[in-house]
């Protein structure tokens, strides 16, 4: 039950060093983690769409 407790501070600090190392990226950074999160995004989709599942392949 301890580790359960200290959950909620870890995360805390997790996210508290997380904000202070993104604020030190620059513009090209930023630019650069945005146009790679949305070409996975677009990936994805349209492996999700092109692709049929199992079920939707039968009859």
């Amino acid at each position: 039950m301890p580790q359960i407790a200290r959950w909620p501070r870890f995360v805390g600090e997790t996210l508290r060093l997380s904000v202070s190392a993104l604020r030190g990226w620059g513009p090209r950074q930023v630019l650069t983690a945005v146009v790679a999160a949305t070409g996975i995004a677009v990936v994805m989709g349209l492996a999700t769409v092109l692709i049929p599942t199992s079920s939707a392949a039968t009859p």
